[in-house]
């Protein structure tokens, strides 16, 4: 496909903000007597939402070249199964800049019409199949932004026929406005901290909630020996407050943790960051690195019996260095976190994921 400097232009951010604004002011007539405004105002809430924190995500698309002059209209009705293969009708010619597009984008459109044509499992296959084969490295809040597009775009053009007078569209409308709806709640960008103290199961939870959203998890005793260039498995053991523990060295780690944190959340990647998060000065910094990146923040607290976490720390395998008597010395230290959300880790470790996931997505997510 052809790409240019134009085309790359109505490929970024500022275009596709263009484009959504756009739409927006086109169906507000529409609230109430065919769209729920409920939704259609959350949709514009969440929209602007995600693009505000998104600028390097969208140049760095542009960049790297997957901006291009594409098809734009890509439904299940334009394409045609013949005996000696598909044919895809019916690209969008009336507007060439509305033509120029992410390549996600485009196939984002096909993946959303399968997905309201009760072919989810489809959706799926033909959205994996593209990013396989383009060599795509998207985060997951790419494809649902753009699947949120896709969606109300379409319920635009049902909210205009229903003007028209056409009574099947006001169904039609709320279909895809829902649609849309879902996909940007699951696209919403979030950081996650999961803290706790030595042994509370915290780093077992973090990676869990990684693999169950695609987030990406950033580990502070990790961090912590890579930054002192120590390979992670090494023991660096020391007194509490001390060696590789000492606060200049912690301020260290929790400042690199969160720096890192920043820019994935502005290229799109959700974060769960596993640490103890026991100082209130870290977690303001937290929260001011959420708000920068226009990305939620979700607080979770790993909480077990003294008894419980000092038997896991006698017996666990790991790269983190605390033993008992640091968990003790970190409990006297520790500042309070009422705004996190408690897990108990002693129940089945299936139950505990459960529970947290449900503080990370209140609603269950969309899986492009």
């Amino acid at each position: 496909s052809e790409r240019n400097a134009l085309i790359s232009e109505q490929g970024g951010r500022d275009a596709l903000h263009g484009r959504w604004t756009a739409t927006f002011d086109q169906v507000r007539p529409f609230h109430g007597r065919v769209l729920v405004p409920e939704v259609a105002v959350d949709v514009e809430r969440l929209t602007l939402r995600y693009l505000e924190g998104r600028e390097p995500l969208f140049a760095s698309r542009s960049e790297r070249g997957f901006v291009v002059d594409g098809h734009a209209d890509l439904l299940a009705d334009d394409i045609f199964c013949l005996s000696d293969g598909p044919r895809i009708l019916d690209c969008l010619d009336f507007d060439d800049t509305l033509r120029y597009l992410d390549g996600l984008d485009d196939a984002a459109f096909l993946g959303m019409d399968l997905e309201r044509l009760g072919a989810p499992e489809l959706a799926a296959k033909f959205l994996g199949w593209y990013v396989e084969y383009a060599g795509d490295p998207a985060p997951p809040s790419l494809l649902h932004h753009y699947l949120a597009y896709r969606a109300f775009v379409r319920a635009k053009v049902a909210c205009l026929r229903a003007g028209q007078g056409d009574a099947a569209a006001v169904a039609a409308a709320r279909e895809h406005a829902d649609l849309a709806h879902q996909h940007l709640a699951s696209a919403a960008v979030t950081l996650v901290l999961v803290g706790g103290l030595p042994g509370t199961g915290k780093s077992t939870l973090a990676g869990a909630l990684a693999d169950e959203f695609g987030m990406t998890m950033l580990r502070s005793d990790r961090l912590r020996k890579e930054l002192a260039g120590l390979s992670p498995e090494v023991h660096a053991p020391a007194p509490y407050g001390r060696g590789l523990y000492a606060p200049a060295w912690t301020d260290r780690t929790y400042g690199e943790l969160l720096s890192r944190a920043e820019s994935l959340l502005a290229l799109g990647e959700s974060v769960v960051l596993d640490a103890s998060w026991s100082d209130h000065r870290w977690r303001d910094a937290a929260i001011a690195v959420a708000e920068r990146a226009h990305a939620d923040l979700v607080a979770l607290r790993c909480v077990a019996p003294p008894e419980v976490t000092a038997d896991r720390l006698r017996s666990r395998s790991g790269i983190s260095d605390a033993d008992p008597s640091i968990a003790s010395a970190m409990r006297a230290d520790a500042d309070p976190w009422p705004e996190a959300s408690e897990v108990d880790t002693t129940t089945a470790v299936d139950e505990t994921v459960r529970h947290a996931a449900a503080q990370v997505r209140p609603k269950p997510a969309r899986r492009p």
